[in-house]
């Protein structure tokens, strides 16, 4: 289970990278991908399963890309990861 300061580091994370994505970063940065943006989101929860790992992969790449939409289901995915005590 991710500790709260690990939960906290990946919403900022995530919150930096939906800011710098916009629809056509492809055509100013032909190398860019989501996944990148979802790896380095992703860097201070190492101790997770896959099973754990892959709905929080999906959320993090939705809330990139669409923050208002997801960044609830974002929320919820890492309050169930994280400590209950947190």
């Amino acid at each position: 289970m991710p500790s709260r300061e690990e939960v906290d580091d990946v919403l900022q994370r995530v919150g930096l990278a939906a800011i710098s994505y916009y629809p056509e970063i492809h055509i100013d940065e032909p190398d860019y991908t989501v996944d990148t943006d979802v790896d380095w989101c992703l860097e201070p929860v190492t101790d997770l399963t896959d099973e754990q790992r892959a709905p929080l992969r999906e959320a993090v790449g939705l809330a990139i890309t669409n923050p208002t939409a997801h960044r609830y289901a974002l929320f919820q995915t890492l309050l169930e990861l994280a400590p209950a005590d947190s």
